[in-house]
């Protein structure tokens, strides 16, 4: 008698999130987060990174990385903070983000670099150090310049973007 098919949970989740995509309503707007709402590590600050653990099944890669675009997906496009800071996020082709930043006014406080989805938002490497590009809105950044938008990212208390 043959063995019945048991199926790999990570099939059956790269699965569940096609299905979810092909919906209209397949992402829904994560709720801003608020500076008290936070992961926080011993020392008050947010954490580092985050990573996703893989879960997509061997044949199946590129469905699970379109799946995590979607997550952040509402992320894309371009922001702009206190002092001409500004931040862009677009996709980049290969199932995360592309982000452009200048963070501060010196001539070295502006760069390029590559994104992924992250439980939180999207991590990068920013001039060597780990970053998360999170939604939140004007309150939540803590700058008095973005107070009461309501579409914004902030990578941590005192540096944030908002859309006009």
């Amino acid at each position: 008698m043959p063995q019945p098919r048991i199926w790999h949970p990570a099939f059956i989740l790269a699965m569940s999130c096609l299905a979810v995509a092909g919906c209209k309503k397949a992402v829904e707007e994560p709720r801003n987060v608020g500076v008290a709402e936070q992961k926080r590590d011993a020392s008050g600050n947010p954490p580092a990174q985050e990573t996703l653990p893989n879960t997509a099944p061997p044949n199946s890669a590129s469905d699970a990385q379109s799946g995590q675009q979607l997550r952040w997906g509402n992320l894309v496009g371009s922001y702009k903070g206190p002092e001409g800071m500004t931040l862009d996020i677009t996709l980049d082709g290969k199932g995360g983000f592309m982000i452009k930043n200048r963070w501060g006014l010196d001539a070295d406080m502006g760069a390029s670099f590559p994104g992924q989805s992250a439980e939180h938002g999207i991590a990068a490497t920013r001039a060597g150090k780990p970053v998360i590009f999170r939604p939140t809105d004007g309150d939540g950044t803590g700058m008095k310049w973005l107070a009461g938008k309501k579409d914004c990212v902030m990578v941590e208390v005192g540096e944030g973007y908002c859309r006009d």
